[in-house]
């Protein structure tokens, strides 16, 4: 297995504990009738979220707005769900529309943050190379950015950027991403590629990621409800794993402190610093 997770870490300062360029607030979408909603005073605008259904990453897209007779057509290319805001009615500002092939079910388990960065889509259509086409989609999100300052999502699953996502040389934009299977024993050919769809999204700031087979990260505090964990590719439920620090943040006197051993009698004593 593969895991992955990454907690935020704040600041080092109590007034700038909060995230600056990215907003980490998360909320369940509520659901009826196969409808999915979200809270529109939390996500307010477009490409402004991040949401996994049932564990799958989807893609947020701008919709292409046509006007047509008594109505407004709204259409997506390469994403996966887009919203609409603006003139359409307070109903629709409020819910998650899904391409087509993106479906919605009232047993869906839908989670959602708020998203303040940038994020790119490639597609592997005949005669384009994947790793080139997310390479181009990228190329202009942000020219101080390299490799590793983005978190790679391969039909909606998470690519461990040593397992499946390679890169060639270069130095920020220039580089060219790879999914191929010889580069970086990834599942992608010549021959299979049309069949996926590959996004990336500019990792969140002040953040720690352990990846791979790389050992736990100890010593580190971390925000509350701020963190998140991949098992091969998929993001499990907040209610799947246990948040636990065990650092001293603060010492309070004048109470009452124990001391426990398993199988001998407890004494508690009022200690006074």
């Amino acid at each position: 297995m593969i895991y992955d997770y990454t907690f935020s870490t704040g600041d080092a300062t109590i007034s700038g504990c909060i995230l600056s360029g990215y907003s980490g607030q998360k909320d369940n979408s509520s659901s009826f009738q196969d409808n999915f909603y979200y809270n529109s005073a939390l996500v307010t605008g477009l490409k402004n979220m991040m949401l996994d259904s049932n564990g799958q990453t989807l893609y947020e897209e701008g919709p292409i707005e046509t006007e047509a007779t008594n109505q407004t057509i709204f259409q997506i290319f390469s994403g996966d769900i887009f919203l609409k805001t603006g003139a359409a009615d307070e109903f629709d500002r409020n819910k998650i529309f899904g391409d087509p092939t993106t479906p919605f079910k009232s047993t869906y388990n839908i989670k959602y943050e708020k998203y303040t960065g940038k994020s790119a889509v490639g597609l592997g259509t005949a005669g384009s190379s994947l790793g080139a086409a997310l390479t181009s989609g990228i190329s202009g999100l942000n020219g101080n950015l390299g490799f590793t300052d983005y978190d790679y999502f391969l039909n909606g699953q998470k690519v461990y950027s040593g397992v499946g996502c390679g890169v060639s040389a270069g130095i920020g934009t220039q580089f060219i991403l790879s999914f191929d299977e010889v580069a970086k024993g990834g599942i992608i050919t010549n021959e299979n590629e049309n069949n996926f769809k590959a996004f990336a999204f500019i990792k969140k700031g002040r953040t720690k990621q352990v990846t791979g087979q790389n050992p736990d990260i100890v010593g580190t505090g971390f925000i509350e409800n701020q963190t998140s964990f991949y098992l091969n590719g998929i993001k499990e439920s907040d209610d799947m794993y246990l948040e636990l620090y065990t650092g001293v943040t603060i010492v309070k006197d004048g109470v009452s402190a124990g001391v426990f051993t398993f199988g001998v009698p407890t004494e508690t004593a009022s200690v006074s610093l």
